[in-house]
């Protein structure tokens, strides 16, 4: 049985949105492209967070994210990736139906 290329898609978007710190360097994206921008810092998505949630980015989130195909990024800095523009109806269904949830207060981490 050949893989069905469109479950595959499906599942990639799914796993893209199943961490809340992920989300939050998805809807930077997003919201970067709508105002004319094409990136985001990385110490931007979270900004003020303690280490912990930018090593959590650049070791676990940002390499997911790019094998997916979803973004690149080097030293500093993400910008979109060849599929993320497929992924953005979903990201708006997300933030439409759970207004608030992903607010970087509520996912990074803070020194206390």
């Amino acid at each position: 049985m050949r893989p069905n290329p469109v479950s595959s898609d499906v599942d990639a978007q799914l796993a893209a949105v199943g961490h809340a710190e992920r989300r939050l360097v998805l809807y930077a994206l997003r919201d970067a492209g709508e105002e004319g921008g094409s990136g985001v810092r990385i110490a931007g998505v979270c900004d003020g967070a303690d280490d912990a949630s930018e090593i959590s980015l650049r070791h676990s989130h940002l390499p997911k994210l790019e094998e997916l195909g979803l973004v690149t990024a080097d030293a500093g800095h993400v910008e979109r990736g060849p599929k993320f523009e497929a992924l953005v109806p979903l990201l708006d269904y997300l933030e439409a139906t759970y207004p608030g949830v992903d607010q970087p207060d509520a996912v990074c981490r803070r020194d206390q």
